[in-house]
């Protein structure tokens, strides 16, 4: 399915999801469903490169996921441009911009913590 918004890149980051067209504050860009990992298996994932992907669905229950779509490529910085809404009825995120963006600018969300640098 076509992204009108955004697209994937090389970034300084590895790869990275950028604007195609400047974009207001307040516009869903990426509505991503997730597969939830049930906790019984949340240590084997911890062990793959699929940990580096993974978001809390749930963060109060500790309930991870694996988003689909774009949902995952978007990289940390501690002043995002996007915010994340979960729906964990839906099991899905919305990722929205909370500022305007401007073409050609890289889409970041807040990861929550300080991530290791990626090394690809």
């Amino acid at each position: 399915m076509k992204n009108n918004y955004i697209e994937v890149r090389k970034s300084k980051y590895g790869r990275g999801l950028f604007a195609l067209k400047d974009i207001e504050a307040g516009v869903l860009i990426e509505l991503s469903p997730v597969i939830e990992i049930p906790k019984n298996e949340t240590k084997h994932i911890t062990k793959t490169i699929l940990t580096t992907y993974s978001f809390y669905l749930e963060p109060k229950e500790d309930i991870e996921c694996i988003c689909l779509g774009l949902g995952s490529l978007f990289n940390h910085s501690n002043k995002p441009n996007l915010k994340v809404k979960r729906d964990f009825s839906k099991k899905e995120l919305s990722f929205y911009t909370t500022k305007k963006v401007i073409e050609d600018e890289e889409l970041f969300i807040d990861y929550g913590y300080a991530p290791k640098k990626w090394k690809g």
